[in-house]
């Protein structure tokens, strides 16, 4: 499976591909803003999963409003969310998009092994 990991702190990129590269996925790349992402849609093949940070610093989208945005055109995509807000009302919001999973950083490399495994 090809992966596109969408997060604006390296090191947690670094370890999230680290994992996915251990459970044989392709991660086909390592974004951290919208921009990045809209432009590596445009030039390569949809990936069969995102992991998506919430919120991503410097890009004028957050994570699901560019999942909300991908989705227009491609339904069906997979994705699991990352942020660092553990609040009823971000939940509440992440959970009703339907993401694969949600996980609260910072958070063991276990629990998103957990939800990969299931996908």
């Amino acid at each position: 499976m090809k992966a596109l990991i969408v997060e604006d702190e390296a090191l947690i990129a670094l370890d999230i591909k680290k994992t996915l590269i251990n459970l044989n996925y392709d991660v086909v790349d390592m974004l951290s803003n919208d921009m990045e992402v809209f432009e590596f849609l445009h030039n390569n093949p949809m990936p069969d999963i995102f992991i998506m940070d919430i919120n991503l610093g410097e890009s004028s989208l957050n994570g699901m409003q560019i999942i909300q945005k991908i989705k227009t055109k491609y339904p069906d995509i997979k994705v699991i969310y990352l942020s660092g807000y553990s609040d009823n009302t971000t939940a509440q919001s992440i959970l009703a998009s339907d993401p694969l999973g949600y996980i609260v950083k910072p958070f063991k490399r276990e629990k998103l092994e957990k939800i990969l495994k299931e996908v």
